[in-house]
């Protein structure tokens, strides 16, 4: 819960402020979800969530089984949460971030995008209210940046994209939008 609360507040600063977002938009400019997306962050997004994540773990005096343990954990959740399989948690989704949960967060609406901020655990979005897991539809299968069509694709490229935000930004606003399927 902890590092779970830390990584909450990065993970929610990174979408509410443009500095922050030019690195972890590279993690949303894939157009599918897949397992391997939770591995597609921008190192210096990567570097400053981990600090963030364990630093407290760190400074609660956990050992270094902790620390593994908890960092496969993650990695495993994070496999789940982006893979493209209907893994259904009923009441768990009120604890655990989880596929049903994280397609919310990666749509191309950002108003249904800002939402689902939990790594591991959803409880900082429950406390805060960004909890996001509407009952009248299914989650989106169309996710991405529509803001920004022709985000970068290419490794060396998106290594570059939060250097070169005013180009790319520029560009998008000069393709013409095509409208959500």
């Amino acid at each position: 819960v902890v590092a779970g609360l830390g990584v909450y507040w990065w993970h929610r600063m990174c979408h509410e402020h443009e500095a922050l977002w030019r690195f972890h938009a590279t993690h949303h400019s894939s157009r599918r979800l897949y397992w391997l997306n939770s591995c597609r962050f921008h190192p210096i997004d990567s570097l400053a969530q981990y600090a963030v994540e364990v630093s407290p773990l760190i400074l609660l005096g956990c050992d270094r089984e902790v620390l593994a343990l908890f960092t496969l954990s993650t990695a495993v959740i994070g496999m789940f949460q982006h893979a493209n399989v209907e893994l259904r948690l009923g009441p768990l989704n009120w604890f655990f971030s989880m596929t049903e949960l994280h397609r919310w967060h990666h749509s191309k609406t950002m108003q249904e995008a800002n939402h689902n901020y939990g790594q591991n655990l959803i409880v900082g979005d429950g406390v805060f209210g960004t909890r996001y897991l509407p009952e009248d539809r299914k989650p989106p299968r169309n996710i991405g940046l529509a803001d920004l069509p022709n985000f970068p694709t290419g490794f060396l490229a998106q290594l570059a994209a939060p250097f070169r935000w005013r180009s790319i930004k520029q560009a998008a606003a000069e393709t013409p939008v095509a409208p959500l399927a």
